[in-house]
């Protein structure tokens, strides 16, 4: 059994997730956002990218590749951003955000800044790959995704590790041709990534 069909009694499939990489102003419980990058993983790949107004693009521009004038020009009220991003996550089926550090920083950003329903669940490929390493029967007995984290967390063993770390491990390289905008190549990266995850045989 792969990870895939191990994630289907939790009602993830490839086609109800979208990978979600976000630019911020800061690093903080502070932090603004100010950009969402996002890549489905459907047969047809559909790629959402949102600017948020409200932040300050240069604190953070070596991290995120956003000039300011760029972002000044494009960036979206977060209450018309969170309506259209809702309305078409929900159009595209979407239950699910792929991220990494998703419990320590994407979601709390996100759900703070209201642009996800709280229905969205998250999932950290992070984790998700200290657990290839190290499963175990406890893993098998989750009842949901958040308590499946929550053992996988409680594991011995690093709970973070960076992108480029996780990039070179599943083989993963860079986007082809890459946006000037990090977060969109970030969130092609972690699409890549998971998908090899889904695709790797569990030990039972």
């Amino acid at each position: 059994m792969n990870l895939q069909t191990f994630f289907h009694e939790f009602g993830v499939r490839p086609d109800s997730c979208a990978a979600c990489a976000l630019a911020t102003d800061g690093f903080g419980s502070k932090a603004h956002v100010l950009m969402v990058a996002m890549h489905t993983f459907d047969e047809h790949e559909k790629e959402i990218t949102c600017f948020v107004s409200g932040g300050d693009p240069v604190i953070t521009q070596r991290y995120h590749g956003i000039p300011k004038q760029v972002y000044d020009s494009m960036a979206v009220d977060p209450t018309v951003v969170a309506e259209v991003m809702k309305r078409k996550l929900a159009e595209m089926g979407i239950h699910h955000l792929i991220c990494i550090q998703a419990h320590r920083f994407v979601r709390a950003r996100m759900q703070e800044a209201k642009l996800v329903d709280n229905t969205i669940s998250f999932i950290d490929i992070a984790l998700i790959h200290k657990a290839l390493g190290f499963w175990t029967g406890n893993l098998q007995e989750a009842h949901n995704l958040i308590d499946l984290q929550g053992k996988i967390e409680r594991m011995r063993g690093k709970n973070l590790f960076s992108l480029d770390t996780l990039a070179e491990d599943y083989g993963v390289g860079k986007r082809e041709p890459p946006s000037p905008y990090i977060p969109y190549n970030k969130a092609w990266q972690v699409r890549e990534i998971f998908q090899k995850q889904l695709e790797t045989e569990l030990p039972f």
